[in-house]
């Protein structure tokens, strides 16, 4: 029901107005139909679309139709999907280029491109189908100084939307602010990699308090969550944002993904200070041997003390944990329940681990036969399992997840979905969606029911 802002289109379309290109839109699917996309786009010069593996066949649809609208546009493609597997998406024959990783520079030369009439050669980080033949260009490098890029340009993609639902949902009127860009760490089971690689690069926290001032002013703006894949890869940044936050005497509460290795009391104690309400902290398993073999970078006992530490800090914790990993069994799936009986999270949430193009682990099911590059990824869910381990059946780690999901959502200590929905807030939310909306609430109260109350 919460849709996270399209940042990469905000930072996309904000540096091609700066370039002097004022006639830029942004549609957003969670709002606009597929209709109305299809007639905007159907006068435009380019199109460019963003896409994740789940997102790749309805954004083929919409391609389809834009194109037989409009012919001669071009459709330009980017996100995690297209950045790590170009040549297959260019299979799409509606698809004219693909950009592979960063796009705010690469975009723009397209623009000038075909507002030239001139051909794609000589751009970095693309490929492109001419006369039937798919090229490759290199790689393009990674803007160095993030800080120069524009804030994104939220007005385009109507942040007050985003802001209004989530304060339906939670009571407070929030937005997503995007740090910092890569992760230096390895984790077999993410496709971060294929559009940041291992580079991180963060930007100063003078210039995120300009950003969150302009959200204050602009939106109303009460709490920040902050969208980096690690937000703690750098004490020493985390620690001026914190003091700049206390300085300016910004009343906002925040939130952040860390790693168990970045953070210690120091750390957590300043963000507790200047409004850090919850960290999300990547557990994955309670086994040794899984997360050696996710190349998670910690240990059991880091993610203990980290979890201990939180705790007296005063800091809610959110653990991230999967079921699923090429070696899992019965018996590391018991190591992960009673390492989440000792590190007691406020709350939880288990996946079953999903290969997606980009990850280490996305490979190795290919060469097991698992996977090939014609799956419908629109059909693949993060609570179903798409291929079975060295040990259990998909139809086993689906009977594992429903049970865990169950006893986890038993164990939050508020319970939130349950009495959120017997609340006086949850009536409200179910009063103010619209009937569009309506479906998505419907399908949030389904999935609570099917994992809480009919999981066998």
């Amino acid at each position: 029901v919460y849709k996270r802002q399209p940042l990469n289109l905000g930072y996309l379309a904000a540096y091609l107005r700066d370039k002097g290109y004022g006639d830029v839109t942004i549609r957003v699917g969670a709002y606009e139909s597929d209709k109305k996309i299809i007639a905007d786009a159907s006068t435009a010069d380019i199109v460019g679309i963003t896409a994740t593996s789940p997102m790749m066949t309805h954004a083929a649809l919409l391609i389809k139709a834009i194109k037989g609208l409009n012919p001669g546009v071009v459709i330009i493609i980017g996100g995690s999907h297209p950045s790590a597997l170009p040549e297959s998406t260019l299979r799409n024959q509606n698809i004219d280029v693909v950009v592979r990783g960063e796009g705010e520079k690469t975009l723009y030369e397209l623009v000038e491109v075909v507002k030239g009439g001139h051909g794609y050669e000589t751009i970095t980080g693309i490929s492109y189908r001419l006369d039937g033949k798919i090229y490759h260009n290199p790689d393009r490098d990674f803007i160095e100084d993030i800080d120069a890029l524009p804030y994104p340009a939220r007005d385009l993609f109507k942040q007050e939307r985003f802001t209004k639902r989530f304060y339906r949902m939670f009571g407070q009127k929030s937005a997503w602010v995007l740090s910092s860009r890569g992760c230096p760490f390895e984790c077999a089971y993410c496709a971060s990699k294929c559009v940041w690689k291992r580079k991180w690069r963060a930007r100063a926290p003078e210039n995120l308090i300009g950003e969150i001032k302009e959200l204050v002013g602009n939106y109303d703006i009460s709490r920040i969550d902050f969208a980096d894949d690690t937000f703690t890869v750098d004490k020493k940044r985390v620690l001026r944002f914190c003091s700049l936050l206390e300085r300016e005497k910004m009343n906002i509460s925040w939130g952040c993904n860390v790693h168990a290795n970045t953070i210690d009391r120091e750390m957590l104690e300043a963000m507790k200070t200047t409004g850090c309400k919850e960290i999300w902290v990547g557990v994955e398993s309670g086994s040794p041997k899984i997360l050696k073999e996710l190349k998670k970078g910690t240990s059991i006992e880091k993610i203990k003390e980290v979890f201990r530490i939180s705790k007296a800090v005063g800091i809610p914790r959110r653990a991230y944990l999967m079921i699923g990993s090429p070696s899992e069994d019965l018996n590391t799936i018991k190591e992960t329940e009673m390492l989440i009986n000792e590190i007691e999270p406020d709350y939880a949430g288990f996946t079953i681990l999903t290969p997606f193009p980009g990850c280490e682990l996305y490979g190795v099911s290919k060469d097991k036969g698992y996977l090939d590059d014609y799956i419908d990824w629109s059909k693949i869910d993060l609570d179903k399992a798409t291929i079975p381990t060295d040990n259990l059946s998909k139809d086993a780690l689906d009977k594992e997840y429903r049970r865990l999901s169950k006893k986890t959502a038993f164990m939050e200590k508020d319970k939130s979905f349950s009495l959120w929905y017997l609340s006086y807030r949850g009536w409200l939310e179910i009063k103010s969606t619209p009937l569009t909306e309506f479906s998505s609430l419907l399908f949030k109260f389904w999935r609570y029911l099917r994992l809480t109350l009919f999981a066998r």
